[in-house]
């Protein structure tokens, strides 16, 4: 017979945590001021934010995220396998669900939540079944929950990471976001490194710097600034989302709720140049709505939406319309948040972040394009 003690293995965590043994975690992230009772699990992949109190008894499962001030109560069940076809999902994971909480969500004794979205600010009362998404804030109970009193949503605060330089991109989000009339929005600035320059034989996107300046839109719309080494003091931002950015460090990344829209489908188009890379090697073209770690493209995805085009499209025509799916993508962030989708990759094997495409590849990108449906 074989006995294994709880234990705590790889466990990342932030400041001021308190964790009551016996516990069992493993391969899991704490943000700051987090707790965690006596005679709990967390599994790995699950990542749970600052100021959030995990009572005892729980059970959190794999391909979990739990924002930040939540209170999960005694004896809460998260379910990531739903038996489907009356089978235990593979040991790949590729058949488990995914959960995300959202941030100020209460959650009773006793609750068992599947692989749903939750909302922010959002009330699970004790002993309920969350079987569906809930992406209006309410109180929900029963088995199934259901809703029971709304909750008026409050203003969300967004940060938009961008460089320290104007930048189109980044503009396009914050004109969108401002016309939704339901955010509060801070600049974050993160400093713009330059690069050699290279020969680009087909564009992926409008030009970037061109257009008009960050000085301008952030007075047009009275919006704050930030520098990227305060983000981890910016408590009142709910949402951190990538206008523009270089690589982020881990220093960043760890305790914060940061959104980016990656230009390929992960995990099989990761790193540069994605929508060349997928027209060159026939995958998926599409964009991914992520959280952000360390690693390059391979965070905690929650949607992904496939470009539309048509078999006789040049290229700038498709990377306009890529450029639109991946703004469209930011600036309704909260509706794939809540409601997102993700496809079954299982016949495209994961990818290792690509580099630039060479050159001599790219100058035959039409060729690539023109036998994409072949």
């Amino acid at each position: 017979m074989k006995i294994t003690n709880a234990k705590i293995i790889k466990l990342i965590k932030g400041k001021n945590c308190e964790i009551v043994n016996p516990v069992n975690l493993y391969n899991c992230s704490l943000g700051n001021n987090v707790f965690v009772g006596p005679f709990t699990e967390i599994q790995s992949a699950v990542s749970i934010y600052d100021n959030t109190r995990i009572q005892s008894h729980s059970f959190i499962c794999s391909n979990t995220i739990i924002g930040k001030n939540c209170f999960i109560s005694h004896g809460v069940t998260f379910v990531n396998d739903k038996f489907a076809n009356q089978k235990i999902a593979s040991k790949d994971n590729r058949e488990l669900g995914k959960t995300i909480i959202g941030n100020n969500v209460l959650i009773g004794s006793n609750a068992t939540i599947l692989p749903v979205r939750i909302c922010d600010g959002s009330v699970i009362g004790a002993g309920a079944v969350v079987t569906k998404n809930i992406s209006e804030p309410g109180i929900y109970a029963g088995n199934p929950a259901r809703l029971i009193k709304k909750i008026k949503k409050r203003k969300l605060n967004i940060g938009l990471i961008t460089y320290d330089k104007p930048h189109e991109r980044t503009n396009d989000i914050i004109r969108g976001l401002i016309k939704k009339n339901k955010y509060n929005i801070f600049i974050i600035e993160n400093k713009f490194k330059k690069f050699n320059k290279r020969k680009v034989h087909n564009k992926h996107r409008p030009d970037q710097f061109i257009n008009e300046t960050k000085k301008n839109i952030l007075e047009k719309y009275n919006l704050k600034k930030y520098q990227i080494k305060d983000i981890n003091k910016l408590d009142h931002i709910d949402y951190f989302l990538i206008g523009g950015s270089q690589i982020i460090q881990k220093k960043y990344t760890q305790n914060n709720l940061i959104i980016n829209c990656h230009s390929g489908l992960i995990p099989i188009s990761r790193g540069l140049d994605s929508l060349k890379w997928a027209i060159y090697e026939k995958k998926n073209i599409g964009v991914s709505l992520h959280f952000i770690d360390e690693y390059t493209d391979a965070g905690f995805v929650f949607s992904h939406t496939k470009t539309s085009f048509l078999n006789d499209d040049i290229f700038n025509k498709l990377a306009k319309k890529h450029y639109r799916n991946e703004l469209n993508n930011l600036i309704n962030f909260e509706k794939y948040l809540w409601n997102g989708k993700t496809f079954d990759l299982q016949n495209n094997k994961s990818s290792k972040p690509n580099k630039r495409m060479p050159e001599y590849i790219e100058k035959k990108l039409k060729f690539y394009l023109k036998n994409y449906f072949n």
